[in-house]
């Protein structure tokens, strides 16, 4: 009983899970693995908290990996004599948020990879005139611009899951934004027959952080173009008033099915999709809600199946003043953005030198 109350002693401030089992019982269990656990197992056989395989293991000492109460931990075991002394680990969010960037990080890494290797072949079949290399070039720049679409979706998901995503607003006019992001698009939806229309009120100035911005714009977007595989309308409307920005997206596309409707804002949906070559990881509209509301504003979705599909983007129009900073022009390098945030809509055509389009 001694050796029991100088564990205790030692582990009950512990904030680490600790349980220790002498001859397969429980002796001692602190008030953190009773949290884990939901109860006190004092008295309970050794295998009502691992799982067979974690006790079937013949080392006096182990690392391993166990399922507890729907979390995974790691488990340590210590052998003195005839006692087995526990802890268990839990996942940590900062090891989450490390490994979230470090693999965002090597991704990018190589997907920059794969575009520059891309453009250094296309310099070459140019210059050897070989339009069948061009063309394959085109496939690995779509694929690229898919995988950077992807990571960079993946990587905004998971900052704002995590509150940890920079927010760099400045006073803007998101009228011109808007209507740079729609110009561009413009060439890429008449050929597919989709008429793409936009309409603004005099200029509206706001405090935005720019980039998130046309990023949510583009996420919405692309989401409509991929439900209209016959072609259809878009429109794109921004208003405002002495509170507010608002930035409808209306199409009349094949909308969207109540089941996933209603759990669009969750993680990795799998959206519905129109063509097999459309299927997406789903993070495009939840990142789109994030980036509405980490501007204090609110994402609605309207949407009905052969229909269409309203989305509405509620920004406040002037935040906390402590986020202010003097009118700026924003430039953006649009084209190549827009290259990559409709990857899933365009085809490697798209991808082509502009001057190789008409030769086809």
């Amino acid at each position: 009983m001694e050796s029991m109350s100088n564990i205790g002693n030692l582990f009950a401030l512990s904030h680490d899970p600790i349980v220790c089992a002498e001859d397969g019982i429980i002796t001692y269990i602190n008030l953190s693995a009773s949290k884990l656990f939901g109860r006190d197992l004092l008295g309970s056989p050794e295998y009502s908290i691992l799982p067979p395989g974690v006790l079937e293991i013949d080392s006096s000492s182990f690392v391993a990996s166990a399922k507890i109460k729907d979390i995974i931990v790691t488990v340590t075991r210590a052998t003195y004599g005839n006692l087995h002394l526990y802890s268990f680990i839990l996942p940590n969010e900062n090891e989450n948020k490390t490994a979230i960037n470090a693999v965002s990080a090597s991704l990018r890494d190589l997907t920059n990879g794969i575009k520059i290797t891309s453009d250094l072949v296309n310099s070459i079949s140019e210059q050897y005139g070989d339009f069948r290399l061009q063309q394959y070039t085109a496939i690995l720049n779509q694929y690229s611009s898919k995988m950077k679409r992807l990571v960079n979706n993946y990587a905004l998901f998971s900052a704002f899951k995590q509150n940890a995503q920079p927010f760099n607003p400045i006073m803007v006019s998101v009228t011109k934004l808007c209507h740079d992001i729609c110009k561009e698009i413009e060439a890429y939806s008449l050929p597919r027959n989709i008429n793409f229309t936009y309409t603004t009120e005099d200029e509206i100035i706001a405090s935005v952080d720019a980039e998130l911005l046309s990023q949510m714009l583009l996420n919405i977007i692309s989401n409509s173009l991929t439900h209209m595989p016959d072609g259809g309308t878009v429109h794109l409307e921004c208003t405002s008033n002495i509170n507010f920005i608002k930035i409808t997206v209306t199409d009349n596309g094949t909308g969207i099915s109540p089941e996933i409707l209603t759990n669009v804002f969750k993680s990795y949906t799998i959206q519905e999709s129109t063509t097999p070559e459309k299927f997406t990881a789903g993070l495009g509209l939840s990142v789109a809600d994030g980036v509405a509301k980490i501007h204090g504003g609110t994402l609605i979705i309207d949407s009905k199946v052969g229909i269409g599909t309203k989305v509405v983007a509620h920004i406040p129009k002037v935040i906390e003043s402590k986020f202010m900073s003097p009118k700026a022009e924003y430039r953006i390098p649009m084209r190549e953005i827009i290259m990559t945030d409709l990857s899933t809509w365009l085809t490697w055509e798209d991808y082509l030198p502009q001057n190789k389009k008409e030769v086809q």
